[in-house]
This record gives structure tokens, sequence and C-alpha cells, in this order.
């Protein structure tokens, strides 16, 4: 694989035009805030430019123009802050830095006189007393995924109740004492895989719940105390720490599970119909519907990221003016504890004539494609840390979950450009390797279809390059040398 580096561009920012009335507020709102930062002082320019970052990390690549920006998306913004871990007196400077540089285009005539700037300021107000502790939330995220990866370990009530518990998560964070009292005959329609394997677990002919707590000799008061005391003492022994009830923890859960798989706070909301207790990151988000199909994919895909978390291929989009070795350089200095991903941007190696000279260049296949391979768990992190110049493609705009790229698909891909990661197999395991006098056909690339015999075969850069020979029409001969994914052996 070819990595193309060049040197830093110089960012080119739109600098403010003079006024239009008849296009009042059309001018790019991070473009404008950025060339005013530059006129600050250094201290604060630097916290301007912090502000900004998020706001453009938070836009994903859909551009904001200046009469764009209200207050329901400024309390979007907020919310994305806060599902980040960011304190509520940095969202609070933040709002402000923004409210500062959206007054200058006002007295430019660059914008319109808005309220939203005041309006989400008495939001953040009102929220001010909620827990921020952003890090428990994750300890308690991790805990659980500990204990959905590590419940076929346990045996008797644990093991029961673990169960109870998963399957009110795989369920999209419904109540325990819900699921106590649920039927084997209940509809299944939205019961996720994880979901209805529990249930199929724990089901009896003789029985018409789905978990076994006695619930026929029990009072539904008696059944509840049950359940709840219960599962607060397994959470408790797992590690998952919550002063809330039971009901809001589950719910809570379920929603750091879905924050990491790329969805929108306002998205997790309409799946739950409800805000999180105590939790701001859903504190500012609108209570509207979803639709079935956003959520099947939410569940689903929360669900999946629980009981099984792998590297999966996805797809980032670099900003304007930024190259990979911007990335590159930015991730060399990740900080500790977030995983640096397996990034995939293949070149093609282009010959020119300069003078008398034959120089040879790298050119991108994709060039402002990269992509990568990280754990979904892994990825907003590291979108906190390279948002200023990529974004993240989701399967259905931004607030949606992260896009993967099967591993078949990206197999497909590479065979078919002809450039590949190390450790990519495209041929099953075992596979005999190819040898001298065997009869191949080329698969990708520009050769794609031509039948040639191998003349020898050697190794590089931990692949198997193969030296083929073929005659063309008019009797040529050819002597080519490929990688080994690029051929099918045919005799």
């Amino acid at each position: 694989m070819r990595i193309l580096s060049n040197q830093r561009p110089v960012k080119k920012l739109l600098m403010p035009q003079a006024a239009d009335t008849a296009q009042l507020g059309t001018l790019d709102a991070l473009a404008f805030f950025r060339s005013e930062a530059d006129l600050k002082a250094p201290s604060t320019a630097g916290n301007y430019r912090k502000a900004i970052d998020t706001f453009e990390a938070f836009d994903a690549g859909r551009g904001v123009a200046l009469a764009d920006i209200d207050a329901p998306m400024l309390l979007a913004w907020l919310s994305a802050l806060f599902a980040d871990g960011y304190s509520y007196k940095v969202a609070g400077h933040y709002l402000a830095a923004l409210s500062a540089l959206y007054g200058a285009a006002v007295k430019q005539g660059r914008a319109p006189a808005t309220e939203a700037f005041a309006q989400a300021k008495r939001a953040l107000g009102s929220i001010a007393a909620l827990d921020f502790d952003h890090k428990r939330r994750i300890s308690n995220f991790n805990a659980l995924c500990a204990l959905a990866r590590n419940a076929h370990t346990l045996r008797g009530s644990m093991a029961l109740y673990a169960d109870l518990l998963l399957f009110c998560i795989y369920s999209g964070g419904i109540s325990p004492c819900e699921a106590a009292r649920m039927h084997k005959d209940d509809p299944a329609a939205e019961l996720t895989p994880e979901a209805a394997a529990i249930a199929r677990r724990h089901s009896s002919a003789n029985r018409k719940y789905i978990f076994p707590l006695d619930q026929a000799s029990l009072t539904p008061r008696q059944l509840d105390a049950k359940v709840d005391s219960a599962s607060r003492s397994l959470l408790a022994v797992k590690g998952v720490e919550s002063t809330l009830p039971l009901s809001d923890t589950i719910a809570n859960l379920w929603a750091t599970a879905a924050l990491h798989i790329g969805a929108a706070p306002a998205g997790i909301v309409a799946v739950l119909g409800s805000r999180p207790a105590d939790n701001p990151a859903f504190a500012l988000a609108p209570i509207v519907g979803a639709s079935p199909l956003d959520r099947k994919m939410l569940l689903r895909g929360t669900a999946a990221l629980i009981a099984d978390n792998p590297e999966q291929w996805h797809a980032m989009r670099l900003r304007r003016s930024t190259s990979y070795a911007q990335i590159a350089d930015r991730l060399a200095t990740l900080p500790q504890g977030i995983a640096a991903p397996q990034l995939y941007y293949p070149c093609e190696e282009i010959a020119r004539r300069v003078g008398k000279k034959i120089v040879f260049d790298d050119r991108p296949v994709i060039h402002d494609i990269l992509f990568f391979k990280n754990r979904l768990t892994d990825i907003p992190a590291l979108f906190r840390h390279i948002g200023d110049l990529a974004w993240c493609y989701t399967v259905g705009g931004p607030g949606t979950p992260y896009a993967v790229i099967s591993d078949a698909a990206m197999a497909a891909f590479q065979r078919t450009i002809g450039i590949f990661t190390p450790g990519m197999d495209i041929y099953p395991a075992g596979s005999l390797p190819l040898a001298e006098g065997d009869r191949v056909q080329i698969i990708g690339g520009g050769f794609a279809g031509v039948t040639a015999t191998v003349g020898s075969t050697t190794a590089a850069d931990g692949a198997t390059i193969c030296r083929l020979l073929f005659f063309d029409n008019r009797g040529v001969e050819w002597r080519l040398s490929v990688d080994s994914r690029m051929v099918r052996r045919t005799n």
C-alpha cells in the first residue's frame, strides 16, 4: 500500500464581503467565525478556536450559514458537547464564544439578529444541577459490556438476572419489572436477535412468562421488589454505580451505549420516549417519536455493540484543504486511552516526464476518503481528537449510527484496485500457495480478465508477488508482477 504524504496546506478562510441585504446571513458560519477569531488577542483567539472546532465537529460537513443558526441547533450542539464529556462550565464558555462571534456578524450587517443564543443560555442554566460525571457513565457502560461478554460464566440466580438485565438493554432500555411480566407469546417483532436468543433460552412450554421468577405466587408489588433488589445487587457486584431508580439506571445504560454507535441524543430520546434521568447529554433534546425503521436500526446497532464489539471498517471524509499527512500527524499525538485505528489510503504510482527525467508521483485513488478500522466504541473519542480535520460517515446522515463496511465489501474493493492492507485475506485460510507453472486469471486492476502463467513467486512486505507471463492477441509476450491476491488459480 502506498501512502501519500503532503506538506500541510495553508487553510484558506472565507473573508467577510460587503453586506448584501438580499443575501443576509448566507455567509458560511464557520469561515466567518474563524476569520473573526484570528483578529482577537492570542489567548482569546485560542479559546474561540476551541469552541469553533467543537461546532465544526458537530456540523459533520453539512455546512452552516449564519442565518441557519437557531436555538434547536445550539441545543443539539450543547447536547453533543455533554455526550462527549465536556463540563457544564466549558459548555457555557463555548456558547458565550459563539455568541460573541455571531454578534460581530450582526454588527457588520452579515447576519440577522436572533434570540437563539439567549434561549440556549437560559436552557443551559436550567440543567446546572444535573449530574455531569461523564467518567462514571463510561465506567458503567464498560461494566455493562463486561457483564454481557461474561454472562455465560454465571450460574444460578445471577445467570437468570444477568439475562433479564441484558434482555432489557437489548430491547431498548425497558424496565426490568416490565420484562419480568412479558409473556413468551407476546409479539416479538421488535426483539433484537440478542434479546430473542435470551427469550428462547428461558421460555418453557409449561410457563406463560419468559423468565422464571415465580410470578404466579407473587403480588405485583412483591414481584417488583424481588426484581429490583436482585437486579441492583447484580449491577453493584459487576461495577455499575447508580443512585437512580432501577428503570432510570437501565435507560441511562442503554442511552450511553447508543451514543457509542454514533446516535444523536435527540434520536436516542425519540426511541426511549423520554429523557434519561439526571443526564445532561439528553436534558436539552426534544421529545419526538421515532420512526419504526430508526427504532429498529438503533436497537439492533446498540445490542450488537454490547454483545460483540469487533474491529470493523469505516470511512471518514477529509474536510476541505485537509491532507492525509495532517490526519497521520494528528493520530500520532492521540492521548493515552484512545485506540489508534488501522488506516487505508490507497494511492497509485503515476509516471510523468519532467524534461528528460521520468518522475513518479503518488496519487490517491479517492483523495478525500480515508478508510479506517476500529471498534465502534473507539470512534467517538477518535473524532473528538480529529473532528476538525474529518468526519465519519453514518448510515443516514449526522446523528445516525456510524456506517460499517463489511469485510467482504472491503476485500472486493481492494481486489478491484489492486492495493491491499496487510493481512487482508482474499481466499479462505488453507488454500494452496501458487507455484511456478500454475495457470491463473487476473481478477482486478487494469489487466482484469487476462489469463497468465506463474513464472515465479517472491515474498515482499508480507505479501506474495507473482511474476506472470502471457501473450496478447498479437503474439507479444508480457511479463507482469502482481500481488497473489489479484489472481485466481484456473488449473
